[in-house]
C-alpha cells in the first residue's frame, strides 16, 4: 500500500515532485514456487511489508550474458527501503550463484554472468533495514571475453606453484574451488606506467562471494614483495580500488619488472548465516589494463601566477610536464580537453636540483567540482586515477603535501580506455511494464559499479 507520506504528499497536491511507484508485484510472492515473471528490459514495483518479508521473481535469459538485477527506493531520497538484500538463484530457488554486497542505503544491485536458461530472483531486508516500496529492473549485456583463465594447481609461489602469465589488457579469470584457495597471476612491464585492475561480474556462477586483491612484486628471481596495501574488502564479490603504491623517493608508479595479482577470499573461513553467508569460493574474472606514462618530451609549466583555469597551461592526456612549487601554498593549473571517455592516471615526483620534497595531484571539473585526489604520504607521492565519461575541460593540480613544501616536480599522465561502461542517464518514473532504456543498461558506475 502507499506509504503514508505519499498520501499526505497526494494531498497536498505536491505528488508529481515524486518518482512514481511501478504496481506490478503480484502477492504471495514470497517462495520460489510462487515467483513472479520478469522480462529482460522490464521494471517491476514491489513492497517489502517487514524485514521478514521476501519477493521472489523469475527471469529466462536465451543466450548467455551479463545479468544486472537493481533495485532501487520509490519515494524520496531518505524514505524506505533501506539496506534490501538481493541475490539470484537456479530455478527452484535451491543454490544460490549471486548475491549483492550488502551496500547501505536506498538502492543494491545484484550482477554476474550466467548461461542461458531460467533463474530466480530473491528480495529481502536485513533485520536492521527499513521496509518499504521499491523498483526492480533488469539488464542484460554480452558476457565479457575471458582471454586468459587460471593454471592447474597450485599456482601461488607461497604454495610452491607458478603463477599464471598474462599481459596487462586481457580479462583473467578462474575459481577459487576451496575456502582458503589462492591464486597468482603474473604480469611483465617494460616501461614506466600503472597496472588498473578490476573484479566485475564477468566470472559466471556460482560467483565468488568475498573478493581480496594485492599487488605483488619479484624482486629477484623467486622472491616477491608486496606492492601497497590490498583492496578493501566490502563484504562484495566485486573489488575496484586495488592500488599499487612505490615509496619515496620513486614516483609512485610500476617501472619495468615482473608482478603479480593475488586473489583470494580475504580469510579462509565461510562467515554469516545462511542465505545470507559468505563462503568463500566461487568464479571471478578480472579486467585489467595498462595505462603507460610514455612522454618523454615533458613541456613546461605555463609562467606564475597559473593556479587558476584561465591561466592553466593546455595539457594533452598522456603528456607530461615539469614546474615549480616555488612559495608555500603555490599550485599549478593544467586544463585537460577530454573528447572521448577514457581512464587517466596522473602523479608527480620530485625533480631537478632541489626537487619537491612530496607532491599531491588533484582533478577538477569545469564547475569547480573535486572529482578525485591523490595525496601525498610521508612515504608516497600521491597518484590519481580516474575514469572521465563526459567530454569536455577538467583541470590538473600540483602542490606540495604541506603548505610550506617547494621545488621541482614533473607530472606525469597516461590514458587507457575505461575497463567501467558510461553511467545510464536519468530514468522516468516507471510504470508497470515500462521497458529499461534498453536491452542493455549500464550500472551506476561508482559505489554499485558498472554492469
Amino acid at each position: 500500500m502507499p506509504s503514508p507520506i505519499a498520501v499526505l504528499l497526494a494531498a497536498m497536491g505536491c505528488l508529481a515532485l515524486c518518482p512514481a511507484q511501478a504496481p506490478g508485484e503480484n502477492e504471495p510472492n514470497d517462495r520460489a514456487a510462487d515467483a513472479q515473471a520478469l522480462a529482460v528490459g522490464q521494471r517491476i514495483g514491489g513492497t517489502l511489508a517487514s524485514t521478514a518479508d521476501v519477493d521472489w521473481y523469475r527471469f529466462e535469459l536465451t543466450a548467455p550474458g551479463r545479468v544486472q538485477l537493481r533495485l532501487a527506493t520509490t519515494n524520496l531520497p531518505w524514505q524506505a527501503p533501506r539496506d534490501a538484500l538481493l541475490a539470484i538463484y537456479d530455478a527452484a530457488g535451491g543454490r544460490r550463484l549471486a548475491w549483492n554486497e550488502r551496500a547501505e542505503g536506498t538502492g543494491c544491485h545484484c550482477g554476474v554472468t550466467l548461461p542461458a536458461g531460467q533463474y530466480a530472483c530473491l528480495v529481502a531486508m536485513k533485520a536492521s533495514g527499513i521496509p518499504g516500496s521499491y523498483t526492480l529492473d533488469l539488464a542484460v549485456a554480452a558476457p565479457q571475453v575471458v582471454d586468459v583463465r587460471e593454471a592447474g594447481e597450485p599456482n601461488d609461489p607461497p604454495s610452491g606453484g607458478q603463477p599464471t602469465p598474462f599481459r596487462l589488457g586481457a580479462t583473467i579469470a578462474g575459481e577459487l574451488a576451496t575456502p582458503g584457495d589462492v591464486d597468482w597471476f603474473a604480469f611483465e612491464v617494460d616501461a614506466d606506467g600503472v597496472a588498473q585492475v578490476l573484479c566485475l561480474d564477468d566470472g559466471g556462477a556460482p560467483q565468488l562471494d568475498n573478493t581480496r586483491l594485492q599487488f605483488w612484486h619479484e624482486v629477484a628471481a623467486g622472491r616477491w614483495a608486496r606492492l601497497g596495501a590490498p583492496s578493501y574488502v566490502r563484504t562484495s564479490h566485486r573489488a575496484v580500488d586495488l592500488a599499487h603504491t612505490t615509496d619515496l623517493p620513486a614516483g609512485n608508479h610500476l617501472t619495468p619488472g615482473r608482478y603479480a595479482i593475488q586473489v583470494d577470499g580475504d580469510t579462509s573461513t565461510p562467515a554469516g548465516t545462511a542465505p545470507w553467508d559468505y563462503r568463500k569460493v566461487g568464479h571471478y574474472a578480472l579486467r585489467t589494463a595498462w595505462i603507460a606514462f610514455a612522454d618523454a618530451a615533458p613541456l613546461a609549466e605555463a609562467a606564475e601566477p597559473n593556479d587558476t583555469d584561465g591561466a592553466a597551461l593546455v595539457l594533452s592526456p598522456g603528456r607530461a610536464v615539469r614546474g615549480t612549487i616555488g612559495a608555500d601554498g603555490d599550485a599549478d593549473r593544467f586544463r585537460l580537453e577530454v573528447t572521448v571517455p577514457l581512464t587517466l592516471a596522473a602523479t608527480a615526483v620530485g625533480d631537478g636540483a632541489e626537487p619537491l620534497p612530496v607532491a599531491s595531484v588533484r582533478l577538477w571539473s569545469a564547475a569547480g567540482a573535486a572529482l578525485a585526489s591523490g595525496t601525498g604520504t610521508t612515504t608516497a607521492h600521491g597518484r590519481l586515477v580516474h575514469t572521465i565519461h563526459e567530454p569536455g575541460s577538467y583541470f590538473l593540480e600540483v602542490r606540495g603535501r604541506r603548505f610550506g613544501d617547494t621545488g621541482g616536480y614533473l607530472l606525469r599522465t597516461g590514458t587507457c580506455a575505461p575497463l567501467q561502461p558510461t553511467p545510464p542517464a536519468p530514468v522516468a518514473s516507471p510504470t508497470s511494464a515500462e521497458p529499461a532504456d534498453a536491452a542493455v543498461r549500464p550500472a551506476e558506475a561508482q559505489r554499485n559499479g558498472p554492469l
